[in-house]
Order: C-alpha cells, then structure tokens, then sequence
C-alpha cells in the first residue's frame, strides 16, 4: 500500500510519516532520497529503521521520509509500485508552488493516483498565523519564500532590512503567502482521500489515528499506543502549542493592556510577527516599534507601542 500525505511545510506530515510506520508496528521502511536543493532527482533509496523517538528540536526530522515535490512525484510513485517487500510506503508531499500558481495541485494529484490513498491536510483563516511561524521556526530556508514575495511587492529584500522593518513587512505580507499553500484549493471529496483538518490533527491527533488507520485500512499496534501518545505530547510541548491555543488572548490582553505574563510562550522573532499581524489585520493596530530588536514579555509593555494603523492600506496589501 501507498499512502501519501499532502500538506504545507511544517504542518506536521513528518510526525504524521512517522506515526503511520511505527503504529503499524513496522521496525523498518523504504525511504527514496532526494536531491535537497531541488527534490526533483533521485540520488538513491535506502532502508530506514523507524525510530522509537524522531523528535529533533522542533521537528520530527528524526525519521526520514520520501520528500516529493512536483518534479520528482511521479517517478517516486512508479518505484514504490514496484517494490512489494514493504507493507507500507509512505511520502509527504509539498507543492513546489512555482511563481505561476497560486493554489496547490493537490485535486489533480488525488485525481490521478486513484491507487493511492492519501491525507490531505485542510486548513482555515486562523492556521494561516500557525503555519507561518511553524515554518518560520522549524525551516530556516523558507524564510525564502516570504522574501521573494516582499521583494516583488515592495522592491526591498526583506533580510537587509533591521529586525524591526523586517517585523512590519512579514507580519503584512505572510498571510497571502500562507493562503496560497492552504486555503486557494477548494478540496473534493474521494474515497482515495481522507481530508485532515489541520486544527485537529495538531491539538487532538489522538482522537484521529483510529479513523486515519481505519482509512488505510491498517491496524494500530496496541503495544505502541502509550509510548506514542508520550512522544506526542512532547512533540506539542517542543512546537510551544500554548502558544497558539491562547493566541486569541494574548492579542485581546495586548488590546485591552490587561497584565498577562508572556515568559512561558517563548515569544520568538516568528511570534512576535504573528501577533503584530493579528493586531494589524484583525484590529487595524499598528506597533510603533522602529529600533526595537526584542518586543516585550508581558502584554501591558507590547499596549504601550499600539497605535492606530495608517500606514497600510489593508484591502490592497
């Protein structure tokens, strides 16, 4: 069998991969490599032991998965088709994106791989702030992305700009970015497809294995249940889920210059960005921050620099 799982960078298809594997109980899957720069040559395949713990940092980068993009997906589905010594073969897939699309390829995919059963992450308004700063945080090289896309509105490349500039032109201009990867394809429904709601696969992917393994008509090893639930937690725990889950409070507090504590969050460059977008985009509430490198740990101190945005035209950025 084939699975293949469809989503954004840094949406979680990783612990996704390797959850499927080690579930199942398998000790060992194949795994087609790669070039890193571009993903659309194969260099080699080689066989991976699945890890009892594939966290690493901030991601499940512990385990290696079959990476596809564009380019190289077709040729990656024909060698799993030929290999019949593994039970299971699985591969994330993220779309290239290329300058000429703005939404994601995954219903042709899904239409043509009628063999193949496949995840698909959805997504909402809200993930938009949540998968920025997780790709934000977890891979670097992706800072790339949002450059480009500031430089061709505005004609400044973003990472020669002050810390404080470059918190004002990604909080405005990573929301359509992220729309583009999540939201712009409408998906159908299939029987070789099983839409996984991003929301709860990140705050409650528990709940959810049983109907994922019932889908890829697997079994779930009982005897690996707890110890994964453990590494889930910690999974969550490293990605700061707090974070998110009380986003909404901490931007009200912010508004309302009500004390709340900030220490616990880890409030990074990324989440910095992503509250100074919320204000922006859903209260019209700018942050008077020009030569501030570090904004502040509790909320009061951050309602000290708002004011009342009128410097961007919102219906047009």
């Amino acid at each position: 069998m084939i699975v293949g799982i469809l989503g954004s960078s840094g949406c979680g298809g990783t612990f996704l991969d390797w959850s499927l594997h080690y579930l199942s109980g398998n000790v060992e899957n194949l795994v087609i490599n790669l070039d890193k720069r571009m993903r659309t040559i194969i260099t080699d395949q080689t066989i991976q032991a699945i890890s009892n713990n594939p966290l690493h940092n901030k991601t499940a980068h512990g385990h290696k998965k079959t990476h596809p993009n564009n380019g190289s997906l077709k040729e990656i589905i024909n060698r799993f088709r030929q290999n019949s010594e593994y039970n299971l073969h699985t591969f994330y897939y993220v779309d290239s994106m290329l300058p000429e699309q703005t939404a994601t390829t995954h219903n042709t995919i899904v239409k043509d791989y009628t063999d193949i059963h496949f995840i698909d992450y959805t997504f909402e308004e809200a993930d938009v702030n949540i998968i920025f700063c997780l790709q934000y945080e977890k891979i670097k090289k992706l800072i790339f992305n949002f450059t480009d896309a500031i430089l061709q509105k505005t004609g400044k490349h973003v990472t020669d700009l002050p810390l404080w500039d470059q918190r004002e032109l990604l909080s405005l201009y990573y929301p359509n970015c992220i729309r583009g990867q999540t939201l712009k394809e409408k998906k159908y429904i299939s029987t070789n497809r099983f839409l996984l709601n991003f929301n709860d696969a990140f705050f409650n992917l528990p709940e959810l294995m049983p109907c994922i393994f019932k889908f890829i008509n697997k079994t779930i090893n009982e005897s690996k249940w707890n110890s994964w639930i453990t590494i889930y937690k910690k999974w969550l725990t490293i990605n700061n889920y707090e974070f998110y889950r009380d986003l909404n409070t901490i931007v009200n507090n912010i508004i309302l210059n009500n004390n709340m504590s900030l220490v616990k969050y880890d409030i990074t460059f990324a989440k910095e960005v992503v509250i100074a977008s919320k204000l922006l985009y859903e209260h019209n509430l700018a942050l008077k921050s020009y030569g501030v490198l570090t904004l502040a740990d509790n909320t009061t101190q951050w309602s000290t620099i708002l004011e009342k945005n009128i410097y961007h035209n919102l219906t047009k950025d």
